[in-house]
């Protein structure tokens, strides 16, 4: 009886694995880039965002940030501009020397303006007043 309860428990931990895995191609490791937005007339124009850091949905605050960026920079380049940032190829590892942690099941999720973001974050570029929330949470 005991080893169809390690199988089960198995089983959901390589779901889990696999839905991560999942996410975490969606959202950070795209290399898709759309250059028609960026042209030269917008080049010098500046917007301010702001950037808020927590933990557990929200639950606990670790840092908010209002920044003033260029209007074509994406979330990633901004990101390394004004935070610790562990990187790969697009994918936020790290920040601020938080980690993912696979044995915890836990990682770095972020929303604008309230919606979970659909793409990575070098994919993304904000807009004036756009709110960014990384959130350190469990995957679910």
């Amino acid at each position: 009886m005991e080893r169809n309860g390690e199988v089960v428990m198995d089983r959901l931990k390589a779901r889990w694995l696999i839905m991560f895995a999942m996410l975490l191609l969606l959202v950070g490791c795209s290399n898709t880039t759309n250059d028609t937005d960026n042209n030269d007339t917008n080049i010098d124009e500046k917007i301010t965002i702001s950037i808020a850091l927590s933990k557990d949905h929200g639950a606990e605050a670790i840092e908010e940030k209002s920044i003033t960026t260029n209007k074509n920079n994406n979330l990633l380049e901004i990101m390394l501009e004004n935070f610790e940032i562990e990187e790969d190829n697009g994918f936020i590892q790290s920040i601020n020397g938080l980690a993912t942690d696979l044995d915890a099941e836990k990682g770095w999720i972020y929303y604008v303006n309230d919606e979970m973001a659909i793409v990575g974050a070098k994919d993304l570029t904000l807009s004036e007043n756009d709110y960014v929330r990384f959130d350190y949470q469990a995957w679910e």
